[in-house]
């Protein structure tokens, strides 16, 4: 959760920055960083922040001394998740940056420019809720298969209400994927 967060703001702050060399220096980093496998950033940041700068503790979910205290859980847990969130960030950014540009060039965003909408604006309220549908559908996919695999969809049909079930099945005979994808984590919980 914590790279798709920061992967789509940094997309969001790819479009919205409108100078050349601070986007061209966003996505060389982000592709860099895409390059460097994630057994290596992790041994390199335990070199540098626990060894070096004796920060963060090098292993173990929490220190004997102390404990299970949530500080402590949480400082034994920085460095994996920082970890994992830079492993998965840069396919996040690039999927989202695509996502965005498809959307920016969209009709209703072109629309909302010439109505005087502030880029922005535009950016967070026009394209963004559109980029986000290719990060959310894989997500709801993985919440609704476990769900879906225990039970039959008629099963799922009849705890929801009869105008429910007509929405449903009109949206997966049509194309409203965002109401297909919020139903879906919906019916999942």
């Amino acid at each position: 959760m914590l790279a798709f967060v920061l992967g789509f703001a940094l997309a969001c702050l790819f479009h919205w920055v409108e100078s050349v060399h601070t986007s061209s220096a966003l996505i060389s980093g982000v592709v860099f960083l895409g390059s460097l496998p994630p057994f290596w950033v992790g041994m390199v940041s335990i070199a540098f922040f626990a060894i070096t700068l004796g920060w963060l503790p090098t292993h173990g979910a929490a220190s004997v001394e102390s404990g299970i205290a949530f500080i402590d859980v949480l400082r034994h847990a920085l460095l994996p998740v920082g970890t994992l969130t830079l492993g998965y960030l840069p396919a996040v950014f690039l999927v989202a940056r695509a996502s965005l540009e498809n959307a920016l060039s969209e009709g209703y965003v072109t629309l909302a420019r010439s109505h005087g909408a502030r880029p922005i604006r535009v950016l967070l309220r026009q394209a963004a809720p559109v980029a986000v549908l290719p990060l959310v559908s894989p997500i709801c996919d993985d919440v609704r298969r476990p769900v879906e695999r225990g039970r039959s969809r008629r099963r799922l049909y009849s705890r929801i209400p009869a105008w429910a079930c007509c929405c449903t099945k009109a949206s997966w005979r049509s194309t409203f994927p965002w109401f297909k994808e919020c139903f879906s984590c919906w019916c999942s919980l």
